[in-house]
């Protein structure tokens, strides 16, 4: 239950959620696990702009109407884990995926809805190697007449991540990205993928299609370096595409970056942590041409859940004592908003062609 300040007319706010969890192992090679939510609620008057714009709940899927102003949406996932040795790992489930050390990834975040995906980690000494597989969707017509009184087809389109993580030092590990969201379905909504989609090299789909292509192709790196048991350092660089020299202040030199801190049991008070972060990114990043073709799902962005062209600071304070524990967070983001019907960069859903 709670209470937004700023709404004049007084309305409560209330989430109530019921559901089921089931997970386990067979043997010592194979586990799973599915969980399937319910929810009802009321929202802060600015969620409520959201849900009604977007026509889904943050991070959820879509909602129907509960009573005069509340939603009703629902949420599952699921997946099934096979570990053969020490350096392999499959996985087909339905879920999302967060890339990074950070309260932020601008290269993969779950700020989206849950998708289904196959997973292949690939573990050796000091180097894990992962590979995923995904299916997205566009809340938009799949191009097929749907029958009377059915659920509507949505466009469908392909993710492909790959992201290396390599421990430089007991104190320093690196991380290498790259993610690929391929042409959507055809005006069938059929997906014509051809072997590359299933290219397990780093950076391989990258050299072969470019970033500025048919596919939107997105590259990054991230970096942690512990200065003490309690101290570290953390960030990521994200290179959508890129400009000539002579381009300076194209449009086309979408890039991003993250700085943040974590310090733990701070001045030696058990259970006492701090974090601060800074997020920028540039104009019209994770957006494309094909507006099929940005970098989300339904209706969200698979990275910063603002879209692109800001400038984001947060602090988080959280303290545990016993049962209870308080937080407290500070988020404060400056962005370039389209104004006057024209596109400024911060709507990843437009063409950049309309810039």
């Amino acid at each position: 239950f709670g209470k937004d300040m700023e709404d004049s007319l007084g309305e409560k706010l209330f989430k109530n959620t019921r559901g089921v969890l089931l997970k386990g192992d067979i043997g010592t090679k194979l586990s799973f696990e599915s969980s399937f939510y319910e929810n009802q609620s009321t929202f802060p008057n600015y969620i409520d702009n959201f849900n009604d714009t977007f026509l889904i709940v943050p991070g959820q899927g879509r909602w129907k109407r509960f009573k005069t102003n509340g939603y009703d949406y629902a949420m599952a996932s699921g997946y099934i884990s096979y570990s053969p040795n020490n350096h392999f790992n499959f996985q087909v489930g339905h879920g999302k995926h967060f890339v990074g050390e950070g309260y932020r990834s601008l290269l993969l975040s779950d700020n989206s809805f849950n998708y289904p995906f196959a997973r292949i980690t690939t573990s050796y000494k000091k180097i894990q190697y992962t590979n995923l597989y995904t299916v997205f969707q566009n809340l938009t017509d799949g191009g097929t007449t749907s029958p009377p009184n059915t659920e509507r087809l949505f466009q469908k389109k392909a993710g492909s991540f790959q992201f290396l993580s390599w421990d430089v030092h007991k104190r320093v590990q690196f991380g290498l990205f790259q993610g690929f969201i391929w042409t959507s379905t055809d005006t069938r909504n059929k997906m014509n993928l051809d072997a590359s989609y299933f290219n397990p090299v780093l950076f391989g789909s990258a050299l072969q299609y470019g970033l500025g292509g048919a596919h939107n192709v997105l590259l990054g790196s991230t970096l942690k370096f512990k200065i003490t048991n309690s101290v570290s350092l953390y960030g990521q660089y994200l290179l959508d595409e890129i400009a000539e020299k002579s381009l300076k202040g194209s449009i086309r030199n979408k890039l991003g970056f993250q700085l943040g801190l974590k310090y733990f049991d701070v001045l030696k008070v058990k259970n006492l942590h701090l974090q601060i972060e800074y997020n920028q990114v540039r104009p019209y990043s994770y957006a494309h041409k094909n507006t099929a073709q940005n970098y989300s799902h339904y209706n969200q962005s698979l990275a910063h859940p603002i879209g692109a062209s800001f400038k984001e600071a947060i602090v988080i304070w959280n303290y545990r004592l016993a049962d209870f524990f308080t937080e407290l967070k500070f988020q404060g983001i400056r962005l370039g908003k389209d104004s006057a019907g024209r596109n400024y960069g911060n709507n990843i859903f437009l063409s950049q062609n309309n810039a």
